[in-house]
């Protein structure tokens, strides 16, 4: 996206696969990735307001929610900007 410089995680799935821990299992594999292999220590990941699922996934992981901000993808609705910063 370039509204944002970070490095980001990113899901979407159809409604049939909602509910099934899919999008858990997608987030660790790919922290555990990013920190392993890339050896990242921030990620973020941009989710719609009102998607509470999606914020519960990233939230289980230390996932924090830092800002709110504008994407070209989404027009016309902020969207809320969820951090992971790796401690020493």
């Amino acid at each position: 996206m370039d509204e944002i410089d970070e490095i980001e995680i990113g899901y979407r799935f159809l409604p049939a696969f909602w509910g099934k821990g899919l999008a858990s299992e997608a987030v660790k594999a790919v922290l555990d990735w990013a920190l392993e292999e890339k050896h990242c220590t921030r990620l973020v990941g941009c989710i719609h307001p009102d998607n509470q699922a999606s914020k519960k996934v990233l939230s289980k992981f230390g996932f924090k929610k830092e800002k709110t901000v504008n994407v070209a993808f989404i027009p016309d609705v902020p969207v809320d900007l969820f951090v992971y910063e790796a401690s020493d």
